[in-house]
């Protein structure tokens, strides 16, 4: 609805007139779809209209879902008709398989990032869509594969429902079914629950003694909702959710870590480049023993020793999943000109946002024969911290990392992430002992990611 798509109330309003009833009065929904197919002769063309029309391509999902979008998420499921999920998965750049038929289900697309679950159907597809009682009535005939696999998940995995109502007639079925086959060891599943609010104003009487009795019944649907292994965050308000994505999206990027800098080739024989090139390559190593996967754009110098680190953690080990070890963003080297800016800020923030921790190591480029500070590298950091993620730079190796530590000394250490101001000030001091400087680094890292 943020997006401007309207509520299945909204959807309905002008059936409604259509069949010349109270629309006030009515709550049965599908109830009042099945009449206006009756009414129709058992037609679902007009209908299937109404719903095409009602969903109109979006310019920008909305940012809850681009959310979303980020997290590492391999099934959604989802009972509305719009094709926004599709939209923020597609701006973040990622293939997202949908399947809106029981036919498509046996089809596995081990190329896309992940599954849309769409079990009512969608717009593109609007004759086909759940929306009337009899769709509901013959749910497990006609489109029980989509039921059965949702049990599956529901048994096998852990469930988030944002702001789901839980009325929806299949999740009555399939929360019935998971009490028949684990009715004392239920998966723990996750929901967050609009609170309802207390009656603000002026109001009758009558309208007071309703309100005061919603929080009850609130607070008894939540406690039956534990039967099934849900457990339920509260929120006042639905705009909510989007904060809890978000620290949601924050926490599990913690578990990645961006490394951002430069630093000149033909510097890395000085002794300073080649401590640069030892420090790079230690991190590496460094985000492996944490656990962490690293992301990179595969910069010059430092990218490249930071890599090598972390693959030389990796392979120490005899199962590879170089997944969820690296994940690598080499900038292209051709672009084209009249999307060049556009370009390039979309592609950083992208990869920026990929990780929960910045370190950032030089940012040392090549200007007129001088070296400079590198600015793409200060802009990655800009956007990681405007974005909530934590930046660690390593002041000794000069560039963008030196500016910023300095710019962050006079940070408090609440901005900081919790660093000290002893432990930050070390960052800025040239290495006696590589080892004892990735010492402190893994000890702010651990700080960081817990």
């Amino acid at each position: 609805m943020a997006a401007g798509h309207p509520s299945w109330k909204q959807l309905l309003a002008d059936i409604a007139d259509e069949l010349d009833i109270d629309w006030d009065a009515e709550s049965d929904l599908a109830g009042v779809a099945q009449w206006y197919i009756n009414y129709q002769k058992k037609q679902c063309t007009q209908i299937g209209r109404v719903i095409a029309k009602a969903f109109p391509p979006v310019e920008a999902p909305p940012e809850t879902l681009c959310v979303l979008a980020r997290l590492p998420l391999r099934h959604l499921w989802t009972t509305n008709y719009d094709q926004l999920i599709e939209a923020a998965w597609d701006h973040a750049g990622k293939y997202l398989a949908v399947r809106t038929r029981p036919e498509q289900l046996s089809v596995p697309d081990p190329a896309s990032h992940g599954t849309l679950y769409k079990m009512h159907g969608s717009v593109d597809d609007s004759s086909a869509v759940v929306i009337a009682k009899e769709d509901y009535e013959f749910y497990r005939r006609e489109k029980g594969a989509f039921f059965y696999l949702l049990t599956g998940h529901a048994i096998g995995m852990h469930f988030l429902f944002p702001g789901f109502s839980f009325t929806d007639a299949s999740i009555s079925h399939l929360f019935s079914l998971l009490r028949e086959v684990l009715p004392d060891t239920p998966k723990e599943h996750y929901a967050i629950v609009n609170r309802p609010a207390a009656v603000q104003g002026r109001a009758s009487a009558k309208t007071k003694e309703r309100s005061r009795r919603e929080l009850p019944r609130h607070r008894h649907w939540v406690a039956d909702l534990q039967r099934y292994g849900i457990q339920c965050v509260e929120i006042d308000d639905y705009s909510e959710i989007c904060d809890i994505r978000k620290e949601v999206g924050r926490r599990v990027s913690r578990t990645s870590v961006f490394v951002s800098g430069s630093y000149p080739e033909e510097r890395t024989q000085t002794p300073e480049g080649r401590l640069v090139v030892e420090v790079s390559d230690g991190l590496g190593r460094l985000i492996g023993t944490l656990g962490c996967r690293l992301v990179s754009g595969f910069d010059l110098t430092v990218g490249s020793a930071a890599i090598a680190g972390r693959l030389g953690e990796v392979y120490k080990h005899k199962h590879v999943h170089l997944d969820s070890a690296l994940l690598l963003r080499p900038f292209p080297q051709s672009i084209p000109r009249a999307t060049k800016d556009d370009f390039f800020a979309r592609y950083r923030e992208d990869l920026v946002l990929q990780g929960g921790i910045c370190v950032v190591v030089g940012g040392i480029k090549k200007q007129n024969r001088q070296l400079a500070v590198a600015p793409s590298v200060i802009a990655k950091a800009i956007i990681a911290r405007s974005n909530g993620r934590l930046v660690v730079p390593l002041g000794f190796s000069g560039g963008a990392a030196q500016e910023l530590w300095q710019q962050m000394r006079s940070l408090p250490a609440t901005d900081r992430g919790g660093i000290s101001g002893k432990d930050f000030d070390e960052l800025g001091e040239t290495p006696t002992s590589v080892p004892a400087y990735l010492a402190l680094v893994e000890k702010i890292l651990k700080r960081l990611s817990a």
